[in-house]
């Protein structure tokens, strides 16, 4: 399988980015801990 370094590259930079602005762990909270997302959907 070929790997698509472009792609790569760009995931890698998308995620670094939400991890230097705190935006990755909020989300993590949010999706990840508790299940309160499961409210917000009714």
């Amino acid at each position: 399988m070929a790997e698509d370094t472009l792609l790569i590259n760009w995931t890698e930079n998308f995620i670094n980015i939400l991890q230097g602005s705190g935006k990755l762990k909020e989300m993590g909270e949010k999706w990840l801990n508790g299940g309160s997302w499961v409210d917000e959907l009714q």
